[in-house]
């Protein structure tokens, strides 16, 4: 009996088992807990992506869709000159048209800003410079697509002209203007992917 009283408390198999399976019970409540925070933050970002990251790539789509009916319209334009007898009637629609796209991109570029802007934030610094990275290629494509309007009517009007030699170099620059336009709005879209 000496040896019983020196010797630590002896714990049954039963109870090691029992303390195992709680101490195991534990840890997986702590991880479910832990996964269902987890979950209820991607549905929260799911939530935020389908609410405005979803429409902001919409609206960034129809802006490059209206951006290429504007250059069809100039197109258009380009070849009635060409064609004789001119239609003037025929000029004057795609005339309007090539305004009514630009007014069309001007009010989706805005939309595209108050999207951008009414984003919420989802992983902090990262988050706000690729932000601020996708309103500085909102800018520059909008300052492009403007050097295109102002193009456009000059390009028609040497040629309306008959100034070929004209017609030709502002066409040049009108056609690398555009392709830089679309470079741009397709960095737009990649960027909106990132985000």
């Amino acid at each position: 009996m000496g040896n019983r009283a020196a010797s630590p408390i002896r714990i049954t198999i039963g109870v090691k088992i029992f303390s195992i399976a709680l101490i195991l019970l534990f840890l997986m409540t702590a991880v479910a807990a832990l996964s269902l925070r987890m979950i209820h933050g991607i549905r929260e970002e799911l939530a935020v992506i389908a609410g405005q990251y979803m429409p902001l790539t919409e609206i960034v789509t129809e802006i490059e869709e209206q951006f290429y009916r504007q250059e069809i319209c100039l197109e258009r334009r380009f070849r009635l000159l060409l064609t004789e007898p001119r239609d003037p009637a025929a000029i004057r629609v795609e005339t309007e048209g090539y305004e009514q796209v630009h007014e069309r991109i001007d009010q989706e570029m805005e939309n595209a800003r108050a999207v951008l802007r009414e984003a919420p934030a989802l992983r902090g610094s990262w988050d706000r410079e690729e932000r601020t990275r996708l309103e500085m290629l909102l800018e520059k494509f909008d300052k492009e697509r403007g050097d295109v309007r102002e193009l456009g009517p000059e390009v028609a009007a040497a040629l309306e002209l008959g100034d070929m030699a004209l017609f030709r170099k502002l066409l040049t620059l009108l056609r690398k203007q555009r392709v830089d336009c679309a470079k741009t709005a397709n960095a737009i879209l990649r960027g909106v992917e990132r985000f």
